[in-house]
């Protein structure tokens, strides 16, 4: 089972932010302490960070505030075995939460395996059925936690955490407040980016899977995450399982995504058709070979993103390309058609700069010009739009690779009120990242006009903490809070600036 030092260590910020950003000291300043020191915050917001995640999809992942994080973390592992009950009564879920290395927890059966998944429950039938839940984290009513964990009836009568007059608690009353408390109070809604979120949102679902199991006796099929799958013999039964799903979500005021959810008729493929193009494909060893396949299979990767807009095809191709190429010729071919591709879909540029560092790291030469320009070019059109994830990436490149952006990107820089931006861009600052260093007066604003329950309390926290900002004319706001106080006393950084000057490696081409 995972503890509590595995939610506040590994499990808590998103596994998309940049190396530098951390939470290892944070565990180390909690963790063995039996009763943290209270917080003056209680109902706290989160900080934003949009994300690219393919084509024009983003996702917009949440930093919640340290104390109710902590609080959130404390309850689910200390209560773990009563939350694991319901995913292991569940006789679809393919996502049941275990322990992992990188992270927290991570689902029992990885993207990859879904296609062995499809065979399976299609062995026998006629007529499939796929269901997508509607914006699933985003809707999630945090009172129905406790309905889920303990039928909607008990939890009615038994609201209050901590209970009043003797009576037991109820764990998902807890797992409801702190959850509310992560987003200023608000009922909708579970923060995206912290593995409790994917623990709570995998409870709920199951409790949802043991209602369809309920009135559907012997439905073939399975659950990943928030996707539902079912074989039917009919049409009939179809529609039927359907309309049982429906009913059951709603029990926890969910819903289905309409424009997901089909009912066809077998047989229908078992993967994406487009990845055949790719993932059979065995680059030369030698460079002329080798420099034409590069030509011909960009040359498909960018027809078939033509032909299949919204899908990860660029992001596929580009997580298959060789590491380590023959000579510098087929390198910066590689460079320079990954940062096309960068260009097109940022959600490839993390795959196009880590090509970059295993260019270096296997002595071929990079080509600096053409990344410093298309690291100007990124930052000037994602940062008018408010992406983080792009901007701040691009800083962190220009960290690695020793190029500097523009003093027109350094504008576009400080005019973003983003925190994980204003705290990559402070520390490229002292690095040497910028011709010309961006302006920082809307940051020093935010710091003089906000707390540290607010949406920017990690960029009040850090700034100050690393002396990048001035405080406020009252001081530093952590020292008046016991909570702040006790990660101030103990050093505690969530931006390492010492951090290894890399680029990790991305996830690789089947998690897509």
């Amino acid at each position: 089972m995972p503890s509590l030092d595995d939610f506040l260590r590994r499990g808590y910020f998103p596994k998309e932010l940049l190396p530098p950003f951390t939470t290892s000291s944070y565990a180390d300043a909690l963790n063995g302490l039996g009763t943290v020191p209270d917080s003056n915050f209680k109902q706290t917001k989160c900080i934003r960070f949009s994300h690219s995640k393919y084509a024009s999809l983003r996702r917009d992942l949440s930093i919640p505030n340290p104390y109710p994080f902590y609080e959130l973390a404390a309850l689910l592992s200390a209560h773990w075995g009563e939350v694991e009950t319901q995913w292991n009564n569940s006789p679809y879920t393919r996502s049941a939460p275990v322990p992992s290395m990188t992270r927290a927890v991570e689902g029992n059966t990885n993207f990859n395996a879904l296609p062995n998944a499809r065979a399976e429950v299609r062995s026998s039938g006629r007529f499939l059925l796929n269901a997508d839940v509607s914006k699933c984290y985003h809707t999630i009513y945090t009172h129905s936690l406790p309905w889920a964990l303990h039928t909607k009836p008990v939890a009615k009568n038994n609201q209050k955490w901590p209970p009043a007059g003797g009576k037991p608690p109820l764990v998902g009353n807890g797992l409801d407040l702190w959850s509310r408390n992560l987003q200023d109070a608000q009922t909708i809604g579970l923060p995206v980016g912290p593995d409790t979120s994917f623990v709570l949102a995998e409870a709920l679902l199951s409790a949802v899977d043991q209602l369809v199991a309920s009135k559907i006796a012997g439905a073939r099929g399975f659950r990943f995450v928030d996707d539902y799958e079912f074989v039917c013999d009919t049409l009939e039964q179809a529609e039927q399982v359907l309309s049982v799903l429906q009913w059951a979500l709603a029990e926890f005021e969910l819903s289905l995504n309409p424009k997901k959810t089909t009912i066809k008729e077998l047989p229908t493929a078992l993967d994406t058709t487009w990845v055949n193009a790719f993932c059979e494909l065995e680059f030369a060893a030698e460079s002329p070979k080798l420099q034409r396949q590069l030509t011909r299979y960009f040359t498909d990767a960018f027809e078939l993103t033509c032909k299949f807009p919204g899908d990860p095809v660029l992001k596929y191709a580009a997580a298959r390309l060789p590491d380590n190429p023959p000579d510098d010729a087929a390198a910066n071919l590689i460079q320079r058609l990954s940062l096309q591709a960068a260009c097109v879909d940022s959600g490839t540029l993390q795959h196009t700069l880590r090509s970059f560092w295993d260019h270096r790291s296997a002595g071929r030469d990079l080509d600096l010009v053409a990344l410093k320009r298309a690291l100007d070019f990124i930052v000037q059109r994602h940062a008018l739009l408010g992406h983080s994830s792009e901007v701040a990436w691009c800083i962190w490149a220009a960290d690695v690779f020793t190029v500097q952006l523009s003093t027109s990107s350094a504008n576009c820089i400080g005019n973003m009120v983003d925190d994980v931006v204003a705290l990559t861009a402070l520390d490229g600052i002292q690095k040497g990242a910028f011709e010309t260093p961006p302006n920082t007066n809307n940051w020093e604003y935010i710091i003089n006009n906000t707390s540290l329950k607010e949406e920017h309390w990690l960029l009040l926290f850090e700034a100050i903490g690393q002396g990048w900002l001035p405080p406020p004319v009252g001081g530093d706001p952590a020292l008046a809070d016991p909570f702040f106080n006790h990660l101030r006393t103990q050093d505690v950084r969530f931006y390492d600036t010492a951090a290894t000057l890399d680029i990790p490696e991305p996830p690789g081409p089947d998690t897509y």
